[in-house]
């Protein structure tokens, strides 16, 4: 059984920009910037940027498939105390 992490993250949000994706017949070749702040009960924040560079196959039923995922970091940085002032203080998705 999995304890309960102290503190708890209440905020943890992906949010990927500058699209870039090239296929070339059943293949293709994804690029994204990626920027994830994160928030804990405690009070600590912190943001991390990175980028994403994804490989896809189209499969014989048509669907695509992931069949490569790197990321490379940026940078990670705490965030001071308060700098985000409306959030939820607990997470309604991750609810038991």
């Amino acid at each position: 059984m999995e304890k309960d992490q102290d503190p708890k993250l209440l905020l943890n949000v992906h949010y990927l920009t500058s699209e870039q994706i090239h296929v070339t017949g059943d293949t293709a070749e994804g690029q994204w910037v990626h920027c994830q702040p994160w928030i804990f009960s405690d009070g600590k924040a912190l943001l991390r940027s990175s980028r994403l560079n994804n490989g896809f196959r189209k499969e014989s039923d048509g669907k695509w498939r992931i069949t490569r995922t790197r990321t490379e970091n940026v940078f990670v940085a705490p965030l001071k105390e308060g700098w985000a002032s409306d959030f939820p203080s607990q997470s309604m998705l991750l609810k038991p």
